[in-house]
């Protein structure tokens, strides 16, 4: 990616595959559009087939080993991600309202809901009825929802 300022058109040229931001196959370029003064603030190069296929390869590789994980250290994980998202709470603030025009308030209320959401106790609970582990689904919804919020 490559913009130094706000005024900048920020350019994404790469993927996030196999724990790596890697450059993209795909040719075929789209403009994000700021839709409160409808002007281009980033040019992105999407996936083509060949992306994909090394995408799926790469989820299929780490689903062997974190099938295998236990409980517990998925837990972690989610811990670490809602820590994450935590410490840029003001970055992917700014992102939503850059790219949607949302109003700053309601795109920080669903940035913090993310992350209240991943809170998960240390210790297991005594029974399943009494919390239930949150998936990495909701964490993708309110950061990766907006790709430029994940680099």
């Amino acid at each position: 990616m490559a913009a130094t300022s706000n005024d900048e058109i920020k350019t994404l040229t790469t993927h996030y595959i196999d724990g790596a931001f890697v450059q993209s196959h795909g040719r075929e370029v789209v403009e994000t559009i700021k839709p409160t003064n409808g002007k281009v603030i980033a040019r992105v190069t999407l996936a083509d087939e060949e992306d994909t296929r090394r995408a799926i390869a790469a989820a299929k590789r780490a689903f062997a080993t974190y099938g295998r994980s236990t409980r517990e250290e998925r837990a972690e994980l989610l811990r670490r991600l809602r820590a994450a998202a935590a410490a840029r709470g003001d970055e992917l603030t700014a992102a939503m309202v850059e790219e949607y025009g949302g109003v700053v308030q309601f795109a920080r209320l669903i940035v913090e809901s993310g992350v209240v959401a991943g809170r998960m106790p240390k210790a297991r609970p005594a029974s399943h009825s009494e919390h239930k582990v949150v998936g990495p689904h909701n964490f993708y919804n309110v950061l990766c929802w907006n790709g430029a919020a994940c680099r």
